[in-house]
């Protein structure tokens, strides 16, 4: 199962506390947090459940050697467990085409697309893909931060994901509600990615 993505450590306190996890090598991972500290994590050769610290970890001197993953029943990565801390991945992806109703102009109807999974970048793109901004998740789970290249920036505009009754039900942006288009066929994750995969077969 897939271990690349973002975590947060609960009670979120710091830029330590939310890290993103992307692909080094084969077996080789990248750990960096939003204070921009990184270290590599290595894939255990015979414990599947472990993650191996190198010396370029901070922590490596006081003696912290290994991040363990957490998985539910069905083999589906939970978080990681990091001096006895758990970061738990967040797994929301907002992919797909939105619209927003009525639609009125070129900018009621957008696509969201993958573009980063390091940095977990998303890109809007309005249907006539003149225009177009990067989204960057905030602090907050739900919350998506607009960069410069946003129209709206100045204006401290944020994306927030709407769920309801633990369903995506769309966007919320500059107050009006984008509907997320469930027949579109749009993939989930607008991003290929190609992490090794990990063998559960000698079970946790």
């Amino acid at each position: 199962m897939d271990i690349t993505g973002t975590y947060t450590r609960h009670p979120n306190e710091n830029e330590w506390h939310r890290v993103n996890i992307g692909i080094d090598g084969y077996d080789t991972f990248e750990w960096k947090n939003d204070a921009d500290e990184s270290w590599i994590l290595q894939q255990d050769g015979t414990n599947r459940t472990i993650l191996k610290l190198g010396e370029d970890c901070p922590y490596y001197e006081d003696g912290e050697r290994t991040v363990r993953i957490e998985r539910n029943s069905k083999g589906e990565v939970l978080g990681l467990v990091f001096m006895d801390e758990m970061y738990l991945k967040d797994t929301i992806t907002i992919a797909g085409i939105y619209q927003r109703h009525p639609v009125e102009n070129d900018w009621h109807k957008v696509s969201i697309t993958r573009e980063s999974f390091v940095k977990e970048e998303y890109k809007w793109t309005t249907n006539n893909e003149n225009d177009s901004w990067i989204l960057r998740k905030g602090n907050n789970s739900n919350a998506f931060r607009l960069g410069p290249d946003c129209p709206y920036f100045e204006d401290g505009v944020e994306v927030i994901l709407e769920i309801v009754n633990g369903n995506k039900i769309g966007l919320r942006f500059n107050g009006d509600l984008f509907i997320m288009d469930e027949n579109s066929n749009y993939p989930s994750d607008g991003y290929n990615d190609d992490e090794p995969e990990i063998d559960l077969s000698e079970g946790f």
